[in-house]
């Protein structure tokens, strides 16, 4: 807040993800919006980390959904990858995803394997699970539902 003659003058400065600054001025109020690319990439995991936080406290305590954030844009992807210790990314295994295209195009990071079959597991299903388990080094939390008989034709 700065003080003026005329009265208070009050400066916000406002994120926006569009490109372009502009500002908007309201009687007494004057407002500067930029974009969010002034903020330095410790600023941006700060923020990150903040938000992982948060939407695990939200899904009490199941994984957060970091992939929509790398697809905000190159800058984000980088630092979001530069961080998986920080950020806690995990690769969610379920069952009907295409697992090989999905742990090839993601880089090594942990997997965390959930799957409810029921009685009568869906051959995909049981296909991503077993391509899952080949990378053991990987696999940090196991979560299968299934009869004997099911779990049998997975090992």
């Amino acid at each position: 807040m700065v003080g003026s003659s005329e009265g208070l003058t009050v400066d916000h400065t406002v994120l926006s993800p569009r490109n372009g600054a502009y500002g908007q001025s309201t009687g007494d109020r004057h407002y500067r919006q930029t974009t969010i690319e002034i903020l330095p990439d410790d600023a941006l995991l700060e923020i990150f980390d903040l938000y992982r936080l948060h939407a695990m406290q939200v899904a009490h305590g199941r994984p957060w959904k970091w992939k929509c954030l790398v697809h905000v844009c190159r800058r984000w992807r980088r630092i979001i990858s530069h961080s998986p210790l920080r950020l806690d990314l995990q690769i969610i295994i379920k069952s009907g995803a295409p697992m090989r295209s999905i742990l090839d195009s993601w880089p090594r990071l942990p997997i965390v394997i959930r799957y409810n079959g029921g009685r009568n597991p869906r051959l995909k299903a049981v296909n991503n699970i077993i391509v899952a388990l080949r990378h053991q080094d990987r696999v940090r939390e196991i979560d299968l539902a299934v009869t004997n008989s099911a779990l049998g034709s997975m090992v």
